[in-house]
């Protein structure tokens, strides 16, 4: 992996039509750093029309906000347990329309909302059970992450926070 300097110094030298920035499960200030890298390719102007991938462990809304505003073209969802066996041009070639981050977006309850523990993880929580209720495994995955959110009882009686 290159670092966003040298990465910027790759792209400058030749022929690069894409680049793919691989977000993990780090820092806050890790993930602030790479938004910042994203912006500032699709901002300079020799680097503007470069396809810009976030490669990302998880459907973070919030993350995927930040993207979308930063202009990245696509984001390509991994585990993190799989993160050594993807091949960036196998990803390149299937990305479609529904690997946009505005797709994902749509997908995602809007009620979902996270909450630092420390300077590493974070708990996703419901919004509209007043963030009272702690959601992961399944129902975080199958529901809170998917279309299926707008079955959810919570999602349809939201109990915002007074």
């Amino acid at each position: 992996m290159l670092t966003p300097a040298r990465c910027l110094e790759r792209v400058g030298e030749g022929d690069v039509r894409a680049v793919a920035i691989v977000f993990g499960s780090g820092s806050d200030t890790r993930r602030a750093i790479l938004l910042e890298f994203v912006s500032i390719l699709k901002n300079n102007a020799k680097t503007g029309d470069l396809t810009v991938v976030a490669v990302v462990p998880a459907r973070h809304r919030l993350l995927l906000e930040a993207l979308k505003r930063e202009g990245a073209d696509f984001v390509f969802i991994f585990s993190e347990s799989t993160a050594n066996s993807f091949c960036v041009d196998d990803m390149l070639g299937g990305l479609t329309a529904k690997n946009r981050p505005e797709h994902i977006l749509k997908e995602i309850c809007p009620h979902l909302n996270y909450s630092a523990i420390d300077s590493r993880r974070e708990i996703s929580l419901c919004g509209a059970y007043r963030n009272r209720m702690v959601l992961g495994g399944s129902r975080l995955h199958n529901i809170c992450e998917t279309n299926e959110h707008i079955g959810c009882e919570y999602y349809l009686n939201p109990r915002p926070s007074a």
